[in-house]
């Protein structure tokens, strides 16, 4: 929602000012004649009272003309002020011309019209001042704005649409964008409309973060984003200090993350569902393992959930490998976690590493099992080639599903297929779509007029009963959604779901 603007004043409202201009200066005009006259009168008391007075000082009196000037000024017709006045002054009264000699008269007359007009000079400036220094104020102070309804509701997305996650991120966009053309052309949305302001954070937790300071200060009322533990994590932060916006990521799910904030929500389980699952699979089909992990929050945060269930299970875990941001050379890597004889590997993994890492393993000799902690590269590693990747046996295991089967994850297959000629099923836009859907579920009814902010949202998103496409969507006391697992195998060529099950 766009925050009110100022309009300029319409013309009724010029008139009014108009009006009230004209009104102020008539009053100080009035007031200014009437104390004059007060102060004529009272003059022309105090000479009555002085006995030594003749009638001729009293006549001569400067005092006295401009009573009688304003006398006639005051009840005779406006437009005729000016000409009164000058009569007046001009025309000397009857003592005058027979006991005041001409020049005397003269100096007289001359300075009782200097001093009268000198006053209406002063009243006319002090009217002019009061004018200019009012008006302006009614000008250019903001007139009131109606407020502003629910019928359109803005939602800010932060994605890594650029760079090494920009496939990711697409996908999560395009997910988004099928739920708001549903909520817009559908039956539920009651005139109301849903309209995205979409950036790209580039894979760039700093320019992620700014770019949700900058919606929080134009009081976006709901954030998607971003894709990664390390592109939200200073965002979710943020939530803590400023209430005017919801964040909820589609993917992100770091230890760090869990109950960061009231007004952060989870799309998907917590990370330690994701060691839970891989732990039991690996307590089955495995002696010893070894975990190559991205060296950043989210990568260390699921490594030693993982290590931990594993050695509550009893089983060894042979070696511990980072890859930092830097590495390049992932042949030496690949040899350097090989030296503890593994039968297992986990690779803890979320970018295009994934694909370099997995084909030096395979150049390197083994041939064990490799397990992918992330599934959202799979279309990318179907591209490479398939002898590479049938050396040993690949698995993907997951905290989440892409898709749970039913008639709503097939709607959402046949809209994404017709909006964008692509085939979601083995991406990660079917969270994408629930986060939007989520949010819609939250949205107070279109006959509740207030202006959906941050507030209406996050009690929506504390009571929902949102069943997607990804799973359901009942947020725990700490923000984040429940688990659900998909486990696909790597096989001909090509990656096939095993299963899909809801924890």
């Amino acid at each position: 929602m766009s925050s009110p603007q100022s309009s300029s004043p319409d013309s009724k409202t010029l008139i009014r000012l108009l009006l009230f201009a004209s009104s102020i200066s008539r009053y100080f005009t009035m007031s200014g004649l009437r104390t004059l006259r007060f102060l004529c009168t009272m003059h022309h008391w105090t000479l009555r009272q002085d006995s030594s007075l003749a009638e001729r000082n009293m006549t001569n009196s400067p005092i006295y003309n401009i009573r009688a000037t304003i006398r006639e000024s005051i009840y005779s017709k406006p437009m005729a002020i000016g000409m009164n006045m000058s009569q007046s002054f001009n025309r000397p009264h009857r003592a005058e011309q027979k006991d005041s000699p001409d020049n005397e008269q003269s100096d007289v007359n001359n300075f009782s019209y200097l001093q009268t007009l000198s006053l209406f000079v002063i009243l006319i400036i002090l009217s002019i001042v009061i004018i200019l220094t009012i008006f302006p104020i009614f000008i250019t102070s903001p007139l009131p704005v109606p407020a502003t309804d629910n019928s359109t509701i803005i939602c800010g997305v932060i994605l890594p649409l650029s760079g090494d996650l920009g496939n990711i991120g697409t996908d999560i966009l395009h997910g988004i964008e099928v739920a708001t053309d549903e909520f817009n052309t559908g039956d539920t949305a009651d005139g109301r409309k849903i309209i995205l302001q979409i950036k790209d954070d580039k894979g760039d937790p700093n320019l992620s973060h700014a770019l949700f300071q900058e919606m929080q200060r134009e009081r976006v009322p709901v954030v998607i984003g971003s894709y990664s533990t390390k592109l939200t994590l200073k965002m979710a932060e943020e939530t803590k200090k400023v209430d005017s916006s919801v964040l909820l990521s589609p993917q992100a799910n770091g230890e760090a993350l869990y109950g960061i904030s009231p007004r952060f929500y989870q799309i998907n389980p917590p990370v330690f569902y994701l060691a839970e699952f891989i732990g039991k699979w690996v307590s089955f089909s495995s002696d010893r393992v070894a975990i190559l992990y991205c060296d950043d929050e989210y990568g260390r945060s699921v490594m030693n959930n993982i290590a931990s269930d594993l050695t509550n299970r009893s089983i060894p875990v042979s070696g511990k490998e980072p890859i930092r941001q830097d590495d390049t050379d992932y042949a030496a890597l690949s040899h350097s976690i090989l030296d503890s004889a593994p039968d297992t590997i986990i690779l803890i993994v979320y970018d295009n590493r994934q694909i370099p890492i997995i084909r030096n393993l395979s150049e390197a000799g083994f041939r064990g099992q490799v397990i992918l902690s992330e599934s959202g590269l799979m279309n990318s590693l179907e591209k490479e080639n398939s002898d590479v990747l049938s050396q040993f046996s690949l698995f993907t295991i997951d905290s989440y599903t892409n898709l749970v089967p039913g008639i709503q994850s097939e709607r959402f297959v046949s809209a994404y297929q017709k909006m964008f000629h692509q085939d979601p099923t083995r991406t990660l836009a079917g969270y994408g779509y629930d986060s939007m859907k989520v949010v819609t579920e939250a949205l107070p009814p279109a006959c509740d007029t207030h202006t959906v902010t941050a507030e209406t949202i996050r009690k929506g998103l504390d009571t929902s009963r949102y069943y997607g496409v990804s799973g359901p969507k009942v947020f725990d006391s700490h923000h984040a959604a429940g688990p659900a697992q998909d486990r696909w195998v790597f096989r001909d060529g090509t990656f096939v779901l095993m299963t899909t099950s809801l924890v």
